[in-house]
């Protein structure tokens, strides 16, 4: 290879010839002139190299971004400090950075006589400082009470506060125990028969529970389950094999076999005189109700014709339960009375029928 002179334009080699090349073009080709560089539109070309080749280049310092983050593209003129477009005020608009910034501070709370803020040594805020002197000063100042009084003034307030607590128990119990007037009784009938009906439907709505070993008892809860609605309307509970309380009643529930071959048997119960089957004593009704004194009143009347025996028009009359027992013992103490003087062959009296109408308190008197 023939190397020229640079007078000629021939290079002496081929890197020399790519290292000018290169050069070269980062010359030709400037950077966009901006405002956030420092540099303006009117001011020439910043060269970034020069004829020596890439080799040989001064190190590229970056740009500081940071610095131009907070920068607009406003003219510079605008962006300094001061002027009149510029909002940011002047930094010795206000001194000098080395001057001296003095804060305002709050004056001191003043607490004691010291001029200086700091307390009385003798006060017991000095205890942090002298403990043990600002105590012994403390008790100094302090009048010394005598242990005897102090334990005195402890037992009375001791007294006077149980005194207090019996005289609020007094007044309590007054309250309680005063007579409440009409109105409040009435208003308080409600409340307790609600409670009471709240307690007893409570009381229905529990399952009945039977003995496992008590063949009766089993059928007495078979029963009340197949009959959900019986249940709220009566009380019932267990007292021993074969009796219950029912409806605040002692009563005593057997079991009735059947008198047919191949029939059911059925629960019945014993009120008193009076005999039942245990689903009509449940349902409240007076179908195959038996009274003991209906026997002892048929061995008497089936002596007589049945004309002259004497009959009731109560048929429309409504008893309860206890009023029907009642009633069926005293009219058959009434039949057993009749059929003795027909019997004999003497009249039935006048009176007989109406010692039976009297209310019961005349009856008591008359006898």
């Amino acid at each position: 290879m023939v190397a020229e002179g640079p007078k000629t334009g021939v290079v002496e080699s081929f890197y020399d010839f790519f290292a000018q090349l290169y050069s070269s073009s980062f010359t030709a080709n400037q950077p966009w002139p901006s405002s956030f560089l420092g540099s303006s539109a009117l001011e020439g070309p910043v060269p970034r190299g020069d004829d020596r080749g890439l080799e040989n280049q001064p190190p590229w310092e970056a740009p500081n971004r940071k610095a131009e983050r907070g920068q607009s593209p406003q003219p510079r003129g605008s962006l300094v400090p001061g002027n009149e477009r510029c909002p940011k005020p002047h930094p010795l608009e206000y001194g000098w950075p080395e001057d001296e910034f003095h804060t305002p501070m709050k004056p001191p709370k003043v607490t004691s006589p010291s001029p200086h803020g700091f307390p009385d040594p003798m006060e017991p805020s000095a205890r942090g400082r002298e403990p043990q002197a600002a105590r012994e000063l403390q008790a100094a100042r302090e009048p010394r009470e005598p242990r005897e009084s102090q334990h005195d003034r402890e037992r009375e307030a001791k007294e006077w506060m149980r005194q207090r607590e019996r005289e609020c128990q007094e007044s309590e119990m007054k309250f309680k125990e005063a007579p409440r007037s009409r109105r409040e009784e009435a208003s308080q009938e409600p409340r307790r028969k609600e409670r009471k009906e709240r307690r007893e439907r409570k009381e229905g709505e529990e399952p009945y529970k039977a003995e496992p070993e008590d063949l009766i008892d089993q059928h007495v809860a078979y029963f009340l389950r197949k009959n959900p609605q019986v249940r709220p309307r009566h009380k019932i509970q267990r007292r021993s094999p074969g009796v219950y309380l029912l409806d605040s009643r002692d009563v005593q529930i057997e079991w009735q076999y059947a008198t047919e071959p191949g029939g059911q048997g059925f629960l019945v119960v014993v009120d008193g005189p009076l005999r039942q089957p245990f689903s009509d004593y449940m349902m409240d009704t007076e179908e195959n109700a038996t009274y003991d004194g209906q026997d002892i009143v048929q061995s008497n009347l089936h002596l007589i014709a049945r004309d002259r025996r004497i009959s009731f028009n109560d048929t429309h009359k409504v008893y309860n339960r206890l009023e029907a027992m009642k009633v069926a013992k005293e009219q058959a103490l009434v039949r057993e009375k009749a059929a003795s003087y027909v019997k004999d062959g003497r009249d039935v009296p006048q009176d007989l029928m109406a010692r039976y109408k009297k209310p019961p308190d005349d009856k008591g008197e008359a006898a």
